[in-house]
């Protein structure tokens, strides 16, 4: 059986939602377990500033809205294109990091990844915009993974 072009392009924003969205709320999870890491990484960004805590609140709340919103699939474009912007915001945060040579973990998963920023983590973050804006490109607003299968199946 041939999959239809529309079916594809379905299923590929669909699991673009769901990965993407595993991927902030995961991040925004051990972010807020433990957030001592992140918090020092942005304190060696900022030189020690008095709002690097609520820098800290508003990354990690825009992870965990935005993943929230891929999941649930709310304004499939909108909210990708938001999440697309994040990533670019991250990329760019990385690579002034790596430039800087910044030498503290950067904490975007806790403990569980201990790498320090690179140009990997950088292209890391540009390949998660791409594939955001990529699937925003072909998002369908209202469409949940059941009406997915009740069109096609």
């Amino acid at each position: 059986m041939m999959l239809s072009r529309e079916f594809t392009r379905h299923l590929f924003v669909i699991s673009t939602r769901i990965f993407l969205s595993a991927m902030l709320l995961l991040s925004a999870a051990f972010k807020l377990s433990d957030p001592q890491i992140p918090l020092a990484f942005i304190s060696a960004l900022t030189g020690g500033s008095a709002i690097d805590p609520y820098l800290f609140a508003a990354i990690s709340f825009l992870e965990l809205s935005f993943g929230a919103l891929c999941l649930l699939g709310f304004s499939g474009r909108i909210v990708l294109r938001a999440t697309g912007f994040l990533f670019v915001f991250f990329s760019l945060l990385m690579l002034y990091a790596t430039l800087a040579k910044v030498s503290v973990r950067c904490g975007c998963f806790g403990k569980i990844v201990a790498g320090k920023p690179s140009l990997t983590s950088v292209m890391k973050d540009f390949l998660l915009a791409v594939l955001a804006f990529s699937a925003s490109k072909v998002a369908d607003d209202r469409l949940t993974l059941r009406q997915l299968f009740n069109r096609f199946l």
